[in-house]
Order: C-alpha cells, then sequence, then structure tokens
C-alpha cells in the first residue's frame, strides 16, 4: 500500500487534495512541523512538503529526505512563499515543484512522483540481481580456474607417489633378498638418487598447488572497500625482496608515487609480473630486468620489462587468457589472475613483446 506524508499545510489546502487518493488505497501520514518528520521512523513512498512550515523547516525537511531517504520522492508546495524558496526546493532535488496548481494537477503529480519511485526501486533491485549475478560467475570463473589448475600438480603428485611406493617395495624385496651387508647397501645406494628424484617432483607439485591457492585466497579477500593510497616504491621493494632470484639481476627506477590499490593485489601483481620476468631471462648470458615507475596524466605507469628470449605473437595474443601459460611447469592461471586483480583496481595492464627483444609488461592504476 502506498505511503503519503503531508507535512505541514496550515491552510488545509492539501488535505483536501491527497484525500482523493486514500479512497484509492493510500495510506495517509501527516505532520505539522519539521521536528516531527526527523523524530519519525515512518516509511513512506512520497512526501508532500508545504513549504511554508510553522517552523520554517520546509526546505530542510526536503533536504532531510534527499540526503537521508532517497528512495522517498518529494513534492515541494510553494502556497504563499517567497520566490527564494522556489529554488532552494529546486536545489534539493524535489521531485516537483508546485504554486497554484489545481486540484487535478497535484494529484496526477503525486502519481508520477510514486511511480518514478517505483521504477527506481526496481532499477535498484535489478542491478542488485546483476551484481548478484556477477558475483556468482565470478565465483564459478575462479572455480574452474582452481580446477584446472590443481588438477595438473595433483596428478603429478599422485604418479610421483605411487612411484615412490613401488621404488620403496622393490627396494624392499631387493633387501629381503639381499645375503649380505654389502649387498644391502649396495640395494639402498642404487634407489636412493630415484627416490630422491620423486620427492623432488613431489615437492615441486606440492608448490605449484600451494602457489595457486595463494593467488586465489589474495584474489578473493580483497574488495574494492579495500582500495587506498600505496606507494610504488614500496612495493617495488616488497615485490623484490619475495622473489630471491631477482636480487642480482633487477633494477629498480621509480618517482615518488602513490597509487590508489589493494595494498595485497598490487603488490601481488608486482611480484608476479616479477616472477615471469625472472624466468624469462633463465638461460641468458646478461640477464636484465627493470622495474619502471612514472607519472601518466591521471595515472601511474608501473612497467616490469626483461631482455629474455621474448614470445610468439600467439603466445602474446593469449598470455592474458585462463589455463594458457607461455611456459611450461607455470600456472596458467596466474597472469589471468593478475589482469583480474588490476581490473578490479580499476586499472589497465597490457604486454608487448616480440621473439629475441625480450618483454614489456605495463600496468596503469589511477593516481591517489
Amino acid at each position: 500500500m502506498p505511503v503519503i506524508a503531508l507535512v505541514g499545510d496550515p491552510r488545509g489546502e492539501l488535505v483536501a487534495y491527497v484525500n482523493a487518493l486514500q479512497t484509492q488505497g493510500w495510506q495517509l501520514v501527516t505532520f505539522e512541523s519539521a521536528a516531527e518528520v526527523f523524530g519519525s521512523a515512518r516509511t513512506v513512498d512520497v512526501a508532500v512538503v508545504d513549504v511554508v512550515l510553522a517552523d520554517g523547516g520546509g526546505i530542510d525537511v526536503l533536504g532531510y529526505y534527499a540526503l537521508s531517504h532517497p528512495g522517498v520522492r518529494t513534492v515541494a508546495f510553494l502556497g504563499y512563499a517567497a520566490h527564494e524558496a522556489r529554488e532552494a526546493a529546486i536545489r534539493t532535488g524535489a521531485f516537483a515543484v508546485l504554486d497554484g496548481a489545481s486540484p487535478r494537477e497535484v494529484i496526477d503529480t503525486i502519481w508520477r512522483a510514486f511511480q518514478d519511485a517505483e521504477l527506481a526501486r526496481e532499477r535498484d533491485q535489478m542491478a542488485d540481481d546483476l551484481a548478484h549475478a556477477r558475483r556468482f560467475a565470478e565465483l564459478g570463473r575462479m572455480a574452474s580456474w582452481a580446477a584446472h589448475e590443481l588438477e595438473s600438480p595433483l596428478h603429478a603428485l599422485t604418479a610421483s607417489l605411487r612411484m615412490l611406493e613401488a621404488l620403496t617395495a622393490f627396494a624392499r624385496a631387493s633387501v629381503d633378498e639381499a645375503t649380505t651387508v654389502a649387498e644391502m647397501a649396495h640395494v639402498l645406494g642404487t634407489q636412493f638418487d630415484d627416490v630422491e628424484s620423486v620427492v623432488a617432483e613431489c615437492r615441486a607439485s606440492a608448490m605449484r598447488a600451494s602457489r595457486l591457492a595463494r593467488d586465489l585466497l589474495v584474489l578473493t579477500r580483497s574488495h574494492d572497500r579495500d582500495v587506498v593510497p600505496v606507494r610504488v616504491s614500496d612495493v617495488f621493494r616488497e615485490a623484490a625482496a619475495s622473489v630471491p632470484r631477482a636480487s642480482t639481476m633487477v633494477s629498480i627506477r621509480c618517482d615518488d608515487e602513490c597509487v590508489l590499490a589493494s595494498e595485497d593485489q598490487i603488490v601481488h601483481v608486482v611480484a608476479s609480473l616479477l616472477i615471469h620476468a625472472v624466468d624469462g631471462v633463465r638461460g641468458v648470458t646478461h640477464p636484465r630486468v627493470e622495474m619502471l615507475a612514472a607519472r601518466e596524466g591521471l595515472a601511474v605507469s608501473i612497467t616490469v620489462r626483461h631482455n629474455g628470449p621474448g614470445m610468439t605473437r600467439e603466445q602474446l595474443a593469449r598470455l592474458f587468457e585462463p589455463f594458457h601459460t607461455p611456459r611450461a611447469g607455470t600456472s596458467g592461471a596466474g597472469l589471468a589472475l593478475v589482469a583480474e586483480m588490476v581490473r578490479r583496481m580499476r586499472g589497465a595492464i597490457e604486454a608487448t613483446s616480440a621473439p629475441g627483444l625480450g618483454a614489456t609488461f605495463r600496468v596503469l592504476l589511477p593516481c591517489a
């Protein structure tokens, strides 16, 4: 049932107008002063406000609804108010400002105000439903990434454990057949290298699964509300410290700039790009990795580049796709998650590369 609030009306003009709405199922609530409105918890759909209130607070009531109850549509009734009151009522965002209107015009205006409020509520509900659907779609996409990426290291871990079981069984049988200590030592010695190799493979598979879990954790625990001013030089130092292999080959050039970003995500983004760069120069005679930051208008450009063998056009085109990786043994979710984190921070990321010319990653984020 629609609820209309009638605020003021010392001359009794508006009551006669809105009584017709009560016969159509509307509920009428009356307030005689601004103080009564401010102290009421009653929910209304439309508020008809006589600007000429006894306590002089008509404009204050319009502003109160605009700020505290934006879903309420207000109709300002000027009556004998001065011309300045019209301008003040318009500034509050009143749905309509009436002066000398007929009963039919008043009723029509109230109906339009109510319909506008209903449409706004429907739009808000649709926006909420869409956001809810997007969150579930995002959750499904992340679950798909996780399932795809975990499948490979878990499969390798399972195969390695089966191999370890087979080696253990073979060693036990061989030891049982040995007749001397020398034969037993020979059996254990020949099996040791194989066992050590399998254990290393298990460790590598477990570390890949752990990295993926860490990537997803950073992505899911950070939200838009976590965006704060972050100093880029601090991000560079923390990212470099998290990649031990980078200490001997990375050079840093950074202006004293700050970006608006999630602290966890921006460090993760730069560290991931740094790991990609360090891996990219593996085997290069004179490896070189650079991290740069500079102001570009209203944004800060963060660049990570290396002088490795580079990538083909086909590899570059699919670089940020989930489940795709240009190098074996690395997580296909890594750069896809990096791109997703940058997008969440309202930034942009691009990569340029060519065979033999290394690769450059450039991230743009808003200035703080």
